[in-house]
């Protein structure tokens, strides 16, 4: 299909690596790929139209997506919300130095308004979820006696 004769699109958002079927928000959601789909159908040779099972293969992929995206997402909200109340260890690196320092802290809060990555308030202040290399119930921690907190330097 030749598609350098389709200039009718409108405005389509952005792609990006998150899904939504909300319409109001700046992702590619399942309206705009129905609107895709119908361009698609609306500007096909007749004389070779598109085949009906690649457009419902294109539909289930795409709901098969959207759909491990969701669990993806509530996987790490689950996660998230676990560790509030929990000691973790988590690594920062100073963007200017390259200098990545290790951290102990307990998790106060966490914070998912930020689509991409949650962040964990530990220490008073926010580190992404990402950066936490260890979990550790506080009642095992503060029986062990060791949840000061251990700053350390490294290259990296």
């Amino acid at each position: 299909m030749d598609i350098s004769s389709i200039s009718s699109l409108g405005s389509l958002p952005a792609a990006s690596s998150t899904l939504s079927t909300d319409d109001s928000s700046s992702t590619f959601g399942m309206s705009d790929f129905f609107t895709l789909m119908t361009k698609q159908l609306e500007y096909q040779d007749p004389l070779e139209p598109t085949d009906n099972s690649q457009f419902m293969a294109q539909m289930a992929q795409f709901s098969m997506v959207e759909q491990t995206q969701k669990l993806a997402q509530t996987a790490g909200i689950q996660a998230g919300t676990a560790m509030v109340g929990k000691d973790v260890l988590y690594t920062t690196t100073d963007a200017s130095t390259g200098v990545s320092a290790t951290s102990e802290g307990v998790v106060q809060a966490v914070d998912f308004s930020d689509s991409s990555t949650p962040q964990c308030y530990i220490n008073g202040g926010w580190v992404p979820l990402t950066d936490v290399t260890r979990v550790t119930s506080t009642d095992l921690v503060s029986s062990s006696g060791s949840s000061t907190d251990t700053s350390s330097s490294t290259s990296a």
